[in-house]
């Protein structure tokens, strides 16, 4: 086996790259795996790259000493260097400088990820023996999430806006939950107790919808279907009931793609 370090040197604009390298073969063609080397191969050609061998090393050891004393914190830092992270065998427990993040963070600027890469990343997700965690890293994930509830909660004195609302509503059209799901919320909800404020609002709605005729128009206004109970447009749309009433009562915009009124009398 051989064991060299080498040099990649950007014959544009003379950035440089330092790795190590195993092989049987010293012409394989290997040219580095470096993300940022990478990139830089994608945005000027590999053909304007050349790489030299600067050191070999008798076994794989004495080359990981020889990166760690090539690429230093202090040769990260520089403007010329593709490499992100300092040499050496173990990466363990090491933090990037500030200048290291920002360096990081502009070399990332305006990459598109391809459409086939992210058909790659999906089908991998989609694939339960490669993403699924195990029960001791599920346990050690929900250990360590804080709970957040009352003034701590994220959304505590806040409310969506309308466009978000919308979106929400619209992200939820056709799903239906399982059994076990709505098995799971009922044992949530069992025992819990609505404020007055929520008591009292949904009183109102009931009063302000009962017997009431709506009519169900498109974004522009135009006349589409009236239902004799917002319950029966609602099921049959699955659109939340609460969605239509607010838009009917003028507390919303629209929902389910639809624009929403009670027939005036």
């Amino acid at each position: 086996m051989i064991h060299y370090l080498y040099k990649i040197i950007n014959n544009i604009n003379n950035k440089v790259y330092y790795g190590i390298h195993s092989t049987k073969n010293e012409g394989d063609g290997y040219m580095g795996s470096g993300k940022a080397l990478l990139h830089a191969y994608k945005k000027y050609g590999k053909d304007t790259f050349t790489k030299d061998i600067l050191y070999f090393a008798k076994d794989r050891n004495e080359l990981n000493k020889l990166e760690e004393e090539t690429v230093t914190l202090d040769l990260i830092n520089k403007s010329y260097c593709y490499n992100l992270v300092i040499g050496g065998n173990s990466k363990i427990g090491y933090k990037h400088t500030e200048e290291a993040k920002k360096k990081i963070s502009e070399k990332s600027k305006g990459r598109v990820i391809s459409k086939a890469t992210i058909k790659k990343i999906v089908d991998k997700r989609m694939n339960k023996n490669n993403y699924a965690h195990s029960i001791e890293t599920i346990n050690k994930i929900k250990n360590n999430i804080p709970i957040r509830i009352g003034k701590d909660a994220p959304m505590w004195g806040k409310e969506h806006s309308q466009k978000t609302k919308d979106k929400i509503s619209k992200s939820k059209l056709g799903i239906k939950l399982s059994a076990e799901t709505i098995e799971k919320l009922k044992k949530i909800k069992l025992g819990k107790r609505l404020t007055k404020k929520h008591t009292e609002a949904i009183r109102k709605g009931k009063q302000l919808s009962q017997g009431k005729v709506i009519i169900q128009y498109d974004l522009n206004y135009n006349f589409i279907k009236e239902w004799v109970a917002l319950s029966l447009a609602a099921r049959e749309l699955n659109i939340h009931t609460s969605s239509i009433r607010r838009c009917c009562k003028g507390n919303g915009k629209s929902c389910g793609g639809f624009k929403w009124d009670y027939k005036k009398l």
